[in-house]
This record gives structure tokens, sequence and C-alpha cells, in this order.
């Protein structure tokens, strides 16, 4: 649960900015299944390259997570993967930060385009 000791190593600026992000965490069961756990959480910040979560419980740094963002006046979710790099205690709850990462199977081209559009 640590955050880098530098005061801003990020690549993109990040904007001031509320949506509902949803954080599916997988762990593996008993015979081999699979169970997912689903974190309602918002985001404080966010950029083309990463945001800031506000959660009621920890995450873990350095998890591979799958993020869903719902974006305000948007008709389309994001489904996004990321890494926890950083998490601490804030307020009642916790913040972690998150870097995006280039998956197959996720919206980053997309969630890039409408960043770089809005800001």
């Amino acid at each position: 649960m640590n955050e880098p000791d530098a005061p801003n190593l990020r690549r993109e600026a990040r904007f001031p900015r509320q949506e509902a992000i949803h954080i599916q965490i997988v762990s593996a069961g008993a015979g081999g299944r699979t169970a997912a756990e689903v974190m309602h959480c918002r985001t404080e910040d966010i950029s083309a390259t990463g945001f800031k979560v506000l959660s009621d419980a920890p995450i873990e740094a350095g998890r591979i997570l799958e993020l869903l963002i719902e974006v305000e006046g948007q008709a389309k979710r994001y489904l996004l993967v990321a890494e926890a790099r950083w998490c601490r205690p804030e307020g009642a709850g916790y913040a972690s930060g998150f870097e995006l990462l280039d998956a197959d199977h996720g919206d980053l081209g997309p969630w890039r385009v409408l960043f770089e559009a809005d800001a």
C-alpha cells in the first residue's frame, strides 16, 4: 500500500473528474472455479493513461484488474485493464492510483480518444 515518494510520476496531465467505476476482482476458488467480486467506486481524477480511485476497501498494489468505467453522458461503458500502482488510507476509505495497460480485450484506444476529445 505504498505511494511513490516522488510528488508526481504522471506522464499525462490529470483532470478532476468523478465517474462511476466498477472493479472486477477475480480469484480462484475450490475446484478450479473462479469467483468475481465487484467493487463499486468513483474516480477522483483521470487522464489518458491512468486515474485515482476512491473506494471503501483497500486495493493491493501490483494487482492487474479489469475496470468498467461509466462516463457521464455516454451510452458506452469502457472496459479497461489497469495495474494498481499504490493505495493509501484517505478519509473514511482508501485512495488508489491506477496505470492503464494495453490489452487485446480492452477499450484503451477508444478511452484515449474520448479523453483527448474531452481535454
